[in-house]
């Protein structure tokens, strides 16, 4: 007896920007940095209210340093999603930065 298949619903194709930063998370993870700011940058320049990308560049620009850049984008992360789960950790970094303490990577 043959067991009948139950086709799976196609996956949804993601958006450009989010598959932007799908690329660009997988690159900062591998620590090609060049590659993920790219992508970063480019997901943000098309969608400039994008939270997640906004995060990923306060990490990527932690990591390299440049703090101005880091709080820059660690601020904006914050004002579009102030209720984020990771929302109250970011404001620390934030506070944390501008208090004269070197960056920190969330």
């Amino acid at each position: 007896m043959r067991r009948r298949v139950t086709p799976r619903a196609p996956r949804p194709r993601l958006s450009v920007t989010d598959q932007l930063e799908a690329d660009g998370r997988r690159a900062l993870l591998a620590g090609e940095l060049s590659t993920a700011e790219k992508l970063l940058l480019k997901c943000v320049a098309e969608k400039p209210n994008h939270a997640s990308c906004h995060r990923l560049l306060g990490v990527l620009y932690a990591s390299k340093d440049d703090t101005e850049r880091s709080l820059q984008h660690y601020k904006k992360y914050v004002e579009l999603k102030p209720s984020a789960p990771d929302a109250d950790r970011v404001r620390k970094i934030i506070a944390d930065a501008e208090g004269g303490a070197s960056g920190a990577n969330p």
